[in-house]
């Protein structure tokens, strides 16, 4: 009881405060997953070049280029409400729009089950860290407009913040660990 009420009931709390924002998130990294797919189905991206066998080869990748690509990413997410959520927005949108166009156009050279154990281990993690991130970058524009169109009558609030700072949490951690099961888990299959 007392774990709970002191560890997991404030993080409870906080993703529920959050569902609007997490929402909003979803929309738009899905929106983007749709349209990568649909480009690749519609051919938008044009003609292969001649002698193109539209096979995908995984690259060499270190370790460190996950952990740094990632976490820019998670960072971008929630820095982007720095920026009025604009900079959240594109890189959902954009990721999404990368995550579509890549699971489609592989399926064209490798069987859909194995791209599904290829991409299904760390996405499980590593898209809801990014959906908790954004959800976090959407809590700033929003603390500052409803205090800027006098909804509210100071600039932080305490429940703000701990939102922003449990989200932001909370998508670092499952981005960390979704970065080490594709590096442990995906990259040997």
């Amino acid at each position: 009881m007392s774990v709970y009420r002191y560890a997991l009931a404030p993080i409870a709390h906080s993703v529920r405060r959050s569902r609007r924002h997490i929402g909003l998130a979803a929309v738009i990294f899905f929106s983007g997953f749709v349209l990568g797919g649909i480009s690749v189905a519609l051919d938008a991206f044009g003609p292969r070049p001649a002698g193109s066998t539209g096979q995908f080869a995984i690259p060499d990748l270190e370790l460190s280029n996950l952990f740094v690509n990632n976490l820019l990413v998670t960072l971008m997410l929630v820095g982007g409400g720095f920026v009025f959520g604009s900079l959240t927005t594109a890189v959902l949108f954009m990721n999404g729009l990368l995550g579509g166009t890549i699971l489609n156009a592989s399926t064209e050279s490798i069987p859909l089950t194995r791209v599904l154990v290829l991409v299904v281990p760390h996405s499980i993690l590593e898209i809801p860290g990014y959906l908790l991130a954004g959800a976090a970058g959407f809590k700033l524009p929003e603390m500052l407009l409803t205090y800027l169109f006098g909804w509210r009558d100071t600039l932080y609030e305490r429940v703000y913040l701990v939102d922003f700072g449990v989200l932001t949490s909370i998508s670092i951690s499952l981005v960390l660990v979704s970065i080490f099961i594709e590096w442990f888990v995906t990259l040997s299959l």
